[in-house]
């Protein structure tokens, strides 16, 4: 994978995890009924999602595009 790709796919690991341990930390607030530990955690999820889509919608390269799609079709 080239090095660029790597320092993406690093970043949405790293945001995914987020989210991930984000919900974890809901789950436990949400069982010992804490609602401040709750709100936390799903702002801190809500983040995570963000980076996550943001690094979706820019990946590190460019999508190959096929020789039919840049023909012209006169």
């Amino acid at each position: 994978m080239p090095a660029g790709q790597d320092a993406w796919m690093h970043e949405l690991r790293n945001a995914v995890n987020a989210v991930a341990m984000a919900v974890a930390l809901g789950r436990g607030g949400s069982a010992e009924g804490d609602i401040q530990r709750m709100q936390t955690a799903l702002a801190r999820a809500e983040e995570g999602l963000v980076r996550v889509r943001s690094l979706l919608m820019h990946p590190a390269t460019p999508p190959a595009h096929s020789a039919s799609a840049t023909r012209d079709h006169r």
